[in-house]
């Protein structure tokens, strides 16, 4: 994101300009250069949204993800995504629609060129 974001250094200050591509002229950081407080806080928003980000792809297992999730956003909104995911891999796995495919990985569905999932009850009994 700051990569598309024109900075303009001036003797004592910095300008910034992010043009809107469908009207001509409209710049969405011109309160920028009034407020450059605001400027800051974007690119501090940033780094962190990135750094939240490195955090989260590094992540080993749901567990993990739910924990990380829950510290970017908040527990409750952790949980109801997690939540989710997980009724919907249950719902997916009990219909025979869990497939692995090598780009990918696990998906949801069945895609061609994917391997379905075996049933598992988890409790060593393989149907």
């Amino acid at each position: 994101m700051p990569d598309m974001i024109e900075t303009r250094v001036t003797d004592a200050s910095a300008e910034w300009y992010l043009w809107n591509q469908t009207t001509k002229g409209e710049n969405f950081c011109e309160k920028w250069n009034k407020h450059p407080e605001r400027a800051v806080a974007f690119f501090e928003w940033h780094i962190k949204l990135i750094a939240d980000i490195e955090r989260l792809a590094a992540a080993e297992g749901l567990d993990d993800v739910r924990r990380l999730l829950g510290d970017v956003v908040g527990p409750t909104p952790a949980n109801a995504a997690l939540d989710a995911l997980t009724a919907r891999l249950s719902t997916a796995r009990t219909g025979n629609k869990l497939s692995v495919t090598k780009p990918a990985g696990l998906i949801l569905g069945t895609t061609v060129g994917a391997t379905p999932v075996r049933s598992n009850t988890f409790f060593g009994d393989a149907r």
